[in-house]
């Protein structure tokens, strides 16, 4: 897993969550992990 991505997951389960955590930061490590990301209507 790439550093980023590492820090990325350790932001997440810090407590208390911060609120600095972008979401295309959150979509990077969840397709580096496999996920299958689909948009759909109404999606932003």
């Amino acid at each position: 897993m790439k550093r980023q991505h590492q820090e990325t997951l350790r932001l997440i389960f810090n407590r208390p969550v911060s609120g600095n955590i972008r979401w295309k930061e959150i979509e990077a490590l969840l397709l580096a992990l496999g996920a299958e990301i689909e948009e759909r209507a109404g999606s932003r």
